[in-house]
């Protein structure tokens, strides 16, 4: 993600390890989240997340939901990691609906405890780079009136 126009005030991106998180739970929890898989589902995020860019139904037929599991272990670095996000992790599958809702609202508040994120202070031309199998990103939205936060973003496909 590259700074391109940078607002005076606010603006900043969050980023949080999900090594760091993954991490910091107790072996039970660790234990008990090895055996389970999520739902990811774009639906899910353009009625919450993104309920502001509505999803053409052609965008929605085209990513239907997907089943991961909720601990990944990175390719290359061996090492275990949460993989749910609030933004599209809609629920955990074979737990009824309020046992999901309650372990996956347990999970984002712990994934975004402050030792787990790192926040960036945009400025013009810099060049932040992220693994997304292992960093979940926020960018917020908090300098409307204030100026324009204009960035270039680029996704690599590792292969």
């Amino acid at each position: 993600l590259y700074g391109i126009e940078i607002p005076p005030v606010g603006g900043d991106t969050m980023f949080c390890s999900l090594y760091a998180a993954y991490d910091a739970l107790s072996a039970r929890m660790q234990e008990l989240l090895a055996g389970l898989s999520a739902v990811h589902d774009f639906g899910y995020a353009s009625r919450g997340v993104f309920k502001a860019e509505q999803a053409s139904q052609a965008q929605l037929d085209a990513t239907p939901a997907v089943e991961h599991p909720m601990v990944t272990v990175h390719p290359e670095t061996g090492r275990k990691a949460l993989f749910v996000n609030p933004g599209f992790t809609s629920h955990i599958v074979g737990l009824h609906a309020g046992e999901s809702r309650a372990l996956l609202d347990f999970l984002f508040r712990h994934m975004t405890q402050p030792e787990f994120i790192y926040r960036h202070r945009w400025a013009v031309r810099d060049l932040v780079i992220w693994d997304n199998r292992c960093t979940m990103h926020y960018a917020i939205a908090d300098y409307d009136g204030v100026g324009e936060r204009y960035m270039h973003r680029t996704t690599a496909m590792c292969v």
